[in-house]
């Protein structure tokens, strides 16, 4: 509740639009630290943009966006590509970051906008993207939105156009959706590897957030104990400004997900291993045993903004 006056800190939000110009505004106005483990969009970060209580553990779509084209032009060989988002925030700048890379690296991109998405929209915009043949669609959207996709996709076939999607559909539900309407659908995400590494599950979870969660909550919280003043009686103070300088403070910490160092922007994830899967091999709880990405890449911030 942002209404509460002994609230500090909120781990989130889960999607970029609920943060941008809503959450992030009405929590920093507040003095509350908001820190989101799976919100993408570039926005949130940019300069005169971005709000002085917020950062996030998960990378800028940037990085994503980029990695994405790599798969796509360079990996699977593509020429052509069909980009369609539903102008949301997380949507529409991964839609335009693909775009872009993938032309740059040679290829054709038609970028299209559904406006106030429903599911007859949807099927339209796949209708008219399948009579172009291209090699990819490309639709970074959210449940519901994925369903929609995936079952316009199913009743339109082709055996040439490659059917790829990002982290927001990255689920266990759109899996068994995809799954059952015999799709082969490719996502994108992080890439599990370091998790793995460390064994930290026991079961695959139902999406790719978990360990940027647990980063967010560990930083919160090791911020909150760096700046904590003891009073009398047991009492803690948590300074607001300092608990949001100390997290801005972060540099080199080993998370789950990786080395976080935050900038003031708020971006604390400089770079990522991004991967792309294919159906059924994806690593959500109901996905191929031991999954494994078709491919995956690392890049970082500093290298995208300097390209662009």
């Amino acid at each position: 509740r942002a209404d509460s006056s002994g609230l500090l800190a909120v781990g989130g939000t889960t999607c970029s639009p609920s943060a941008l110009g809503a959450a992030d505004r009405v929590l920093s106005s507040k003095g509350i630290l908001m820190v989101s483990p799976s919100n993408t969009a570039p926005e949130l970060t940019e300069p005169f943009v971005g709000q002085r209580f917020y950062a996030r553990t998960a990378a800028n779509g940037l990085i994503q966006g980029s990695v994405v084209a790599d798969f796509a032009k360079v990996k699977s060989g593509a020429s052509s590509a069909v980009v369609i988002h539903d102008e949301t925030p997380y949507s529409k700048s991964l839609a335009e970051v693909f775009a872009g890379r993938f032309e740059y690296l040679g290829g054709r991109a038609d970028l299209r906008q559904i406006n106030g998405p429903d599911q007859k929209k949807v099927e339209n915009a796949v209708k008219s993207a399948r009579r172009l043949n291209p090699d990819i669609i490309y639709f970074p959207v959210v449940t519901p939105v994925c369903n929609w996709f995936v079952e316009a996709l199913a009743k339109n076939p082709s055996s040439k156009t490659k059917a790829l999607t990002s982290d927001g559909c990255l689920s266990s539900d759109v899996l068994d959706l995809a799954r059952d309407a015999g799709l082969e659908l490719y996502a994108s995400g992080p890439d599990p590897a370091r998790i793995h590494a460390r064994d930290f599950y026991a079961n695959s979870p139902e999406g790719p957030y978990h360990p940027q969660a647990f980063d967010a909550a560990n930083l919160i919280l090791d911020a909150m104990r760096r700046v904590a003043i003891r009073g009398a009686g047991g009492t803690l103070t948590v300074p607001r400004t300092a608990l949001r300088d100390a997290l801005r403070e972060v540099n080199g910490y080993d998370g789950l997900s990786g080395v976080m160092e935050c900038l003031p922007t708020g971006d604390c994830a400089q770079s990522s291993l991004i991967a792309v899967f294919r159906t059924p091999a994806w690593p959500v709880d109901g996905g191929a045993v031991d999954s494994k990405p078709i491919y995956s890449q690392s890049k970082t911030l500093v290298e995208i903004q300097a390209s662009s």
